[in-house]
């Protein structure tokens, strides 16, 4: 059974690990602008979804996890196509 360690809390989110890896669990504000993902029972945003979060996480307060995070999203997508997913999560 995997070891669950909750690090923190904060309003609409919990932090921790599972083993070693770290995750969040938060509620989002804006509608995701693609279908969810579903692998081995759980539900996962899209990348294009991410990249989106993570373009307004940037703009919310810019943490280095933020842009190391952006940096990975740019192997997949351009920083062009990163803030044309964000202005569509935030139409709605």
């Amino acid at each position: 059974m995997p070891e669950f360690t909750q690090e923190g809390t904060a309003k609409w989110t919990v932090w921790g690990k599972i083993n070693q890896t770290k995750f969040s669990i938060f509620h989002y504000k804006f509608p995701l602008i693609e279908p969810i993902i579903l692998f081995e029972g759980i539900q996962l945003a899209s990348f294009a979804d991410i990249a989106a979060m993570k373009i307004h996480a940037i703009e919310q307060r810019g943490t280095k996890r933020d842009f190391v995070d952006v940096y990975f999203l740019s192997q997949k997508y351009t920083l062009e196509e990163m803030l044309m997913f964000y202005q569509k999560s935030t139409l709605f």
